[in-house]
């Protein structure tokens, strides 16, 4: 089984230009926001990876003739992004201080990373929307930050928070020795509230600096102060 990357998705824009999603946004609670918005082709769908013969007429049609290489290329992660028994959660609020602005804040799970390539799709496809997410991977020790809005694309903004452990025991009043008491704590702790910590190492580590990634956390991820 893979790791797992927690997402917190963001779609920020005009109310207009916003309303498509939202009035998808009962079948992005059941099925995600890659499947919903730029679903893997039905044919795809019923195939099998890796396959016993090429299908040249779904290459022709699609470029890849089987499920995974078709999603891997298209989202950037083998899987739909979901959340295992429970439906996806989804935020629907006005942005303050920005006249007709609404936002969608959407928390799913994705195999290995942040399905990069779907959400640089999305952005072309929804112009004018800005499409963010903060990704976290599953042992909470990594995560990226990515921002598009067409017709600009930015990068993957990687980043890796060394201080998390340190942070945690010092936060909680752990003590250094990790036996298995102690451990057991600290991977609850790390579990539970690793995602603030890293939200605010990554604004730490741009403070400052007035970047993007500064200012777009700043303004929108600011639930994870407690705000």
């Amino acid at each position: 089984m893979p790791n797992w990357n927690e997402n917190h998705f963001m779609i920020v824009g005009d109310e207009t230009k916003m309303k498509p999603i939202i009035d998808k946004v009962d079948e992005i609670k059941k099925n995600g926001l890659l499947d919903t918005l730029a679903p893997t082709p039905k044919e795809l769908k019923e195939t099998k990876s890796p396959t016993d013969k090429t299908n040249q007429e779904l290459v022709d049609k699609y470029g890849f003739d089987n499920w995974y290489e078709w999603r891997c290329f298209n989202y950037g992660t083998k899987w739909i992004d979901w959340r295992e028994g429970d439906e996806i959660p989804v935020e629907i609020e006005k942005v303050k201080g920005e006249k007709n602005q609404v936002s969608m804040s959407i928390s799913s799970d994705t195999p290995w990373n942040s399905p990069s390539n779907g959400l640089s799709y999305l952005a072309h496809k929804f112009k004018g929307l800005l499409f963010m997410n903060l990704s976290i991977e599953e042992q909470m020790i990594w995560g990226s930050f990515e921002f598009y809005q067409y017709p600009f694309v930015f990068n993957n903004n990687f980043f890796g928070y060394d201080k998390i452990h340190e942070d945690i025991k010092k936060f909680y009043h752990l003590p250094e020795n990790d036996d298995e008491e102690n451990e057991d704590t600290f991977h609850q702790h790390l579990c539970d509230h690793s995602m603030e910590f890293l939200y605010q190492g990554i604004k730490r580590m741009n403070e400052g600096n007035n970047t993007p990634i500064e200012r777009l956390l700043t303004k929108y991820y600011n639930y994870y102060e407690g705000d």
